[in-house]
């Protein structure tokens, strides 16, 4: 029945190329101000010679993160309940942050 149909919202910024449906309002609007606002990549990846530095950093740490797990292999703890930080001892090892 339609009642049991989930919200959601799309980007409606001109020229987005994000077919993303988004579930929640502020997943939308984390979108809208990392993809198509002023935000600058605040996290560079430490990992010697990698090339996602600078403008190429990322916007987002859990990207940071998803990165060094997937690209560079690298064991990133999961952060446990209201951590801050998902290196709350230091960069991890072959890192150099």
């Amino acid at each position: 029945s339609s009642g049991n149909r989930i919200r959601t919202w799309t980007c409606t910024f001109p020229n987005c190329t994000s077919s993303a449906q988004f579930t929640r309002l502020a997943d939308l609007q984390r979108h809208q101000s990392t993809v198509h606002g002023d935000k600058k990549p605040d996290f560079p990846c430490h990992v010697s010679r990698c090339s996602r530095v600078g403008d190429k950093g990322f916007t987002r740490r859990d990207h940071l993160v998803e990165h060094l797990r997937n690209f560079h292999h690298i064991d990133v703890p999961k952060r446990k309940p209201g951590e801050r930080s998902a290196f709350p001892f230091g960069w991890p090892e072959g890192t150099s942050g």
